[in-house]
């Protein structure tokens, strides 16, 4: 072996003897080289996913009221729009999760996105409200599968102390995502033929998507699943990649692939987050992550509906409360490596409750975005 050239060996006993103290795993890699332009150039590509996120789910608070009109549809009828993207989302993050671990995450990092902007351009086009739905349906889908995989394969690359940091970069990401859903919402509302503007809408929303396609071609597949399947060279050469544009020194010694004995079949897998006590924090977690979604995007939904029905700009004043976000995403990227996160996240939990409850006190403008604003400060702090 050339000096400062990496082994890898595909056996993984815990015994450090074995290894004379100088096996380490790619996590234990990754915390030695560190954050750099790696991370950071993955990080703006995970991020512009993110970006689409915010755009896709917020678009519908501005075109239901068209669409209404255009579809002559029941208020039943429009909140189902939104639902039903909901609706998809549970199935796509369901089978996202369940084909990555299995075939990589690679396939559903880009099909994910490709998914959301085809399923989403295609619905600007739909003759009537049940093929919209469809086509909406289809959308939900490739974003149910779009953020836990991002998610999960960036926390793959990046250092396991600089993880919280992370989150609140991509948070960046889906605030400027919902800042420009207002920006392009009231360009096309407002200029463009009534009658069709919203479907313009819709197709201006959905075209960044194929360009975030295209940036993630480039994108290496996780090099934990690499590990896995035994794709041991691959595996290194993503290590010394990280290595090289970070601009450190070569690791010496040997990386480990973690070991597993047989396969394990999904049920197997879900039957595992309910043995060992494990079921009272998998409960506990699945109910706080429904309030937090039932909370957070029904919040996003309701408040330029609620501008609109007090008669003021609805994109300005929704603008404003989006805005917000974007000081919490870089306020959580100064203090989560800093705080206790439970009791932090259990205090902002009650106070967003308590502030989303207040807007409800006064139909005056002014005191309607700033608590909006405020409720929306504490829904994005961890």
């Amino acid at each position: 072996t050339k000096p400062n050239e990496e082994v890898l060996y595909d056996s993984v006993d815990q015994d450090e003897d074995e290894y004379g103290g100088q096996g380490y795993t790619f996590d234990e890699a990754l915390d030695k080289i560190g954050i750099g332009p790696y991370q950071y150039l993955l990080m703006s590509v995970m991020g512009a996913g993110y970006f689409f996120d915010g755009v896709e789910l917020n678009l519908a608070s501005f075109i239901v009221p068209h669409l209404t009109r255009a579809y002559d549809i029941t208020p039943v009828q429009a909140g189902g729009v939104e639902s039903i993207v909901f609706a998809g989302m549970a199935v796509g993050a369901w089978f996202g999760g369940i084909i990555s671990d299995r075939y990589g995450r690679k396939i559903i990092f880009l099909s994910s996105i490709l998914a959301m902007s085809v399923f989403g351009l295609l619905s600007a086009l739909a003759p009537n409200y049940w093929v919209f739905m469809l086509l909406r349906l289809g959308l939900g889908i490739g974003l149910g599968a779009l953020a836990p995989t991002d998610f999960s394969l960036l926390m793959e690359y990046t250092p396991s102390r600089n993880r919280g940091v992370v989150l609140g970069a991509l948070q960046i990401f889906g605030a400027l995502g919902q800042m420009y859903t207002c920006l392009i919402s009231w360009l096309c509302l407002t200029y463009l033929p009534k009658d069709d503007s919203w479907r313009y809408l819709i197709v201006v929303g959905a075209l960044p998507g194929f360009l975030i396609f295209f940036g993630r071609l480039f994108v290496k597949e996780s090099p934990r699943f690499m590990l896995l399947n035994h794709r041991y060279e691959e595996a290194r050469q993503v290590l010394y990649s990280i290595t090289k544009m970070n601009g450190k020194a070569t690791l010496q010694g040997r990386l480990v692939a973690p070991h597993v004995k047989g396969s394990i079949g999904f049920f197997a897998q879900f039957k595992g987050i309910f043995v060992n006590g494990y079921w009272k924090l998998s409960l506990l977690l699945w109910i706080m992550w429904f309030c937090t979604s039932y909370g957070g995007w029904g919040f996003n939904f309701f408040v330029p509906i609620a501008f609109t029905k007090l008669g003021t700009n609805e994109f300005l004043a929704t603008f404003y409360v989006q805005s917000v976000n974007l000081v919490a995403s870089v306020v959580t990227i100064l203090i989560i490596e800093r705080i206790p996160r439970k009791n932090f996240m259990a205090m902002t939990y009650l106070l967003s409750g308590i502030a989303t409850m207040l807007i409800g006190l006064s139909t005056n403008t002014n005191y309607v975005i700033a608590q909006a604003a405020i409720s929306s400060f504490l829904l994005n702090i961890p």
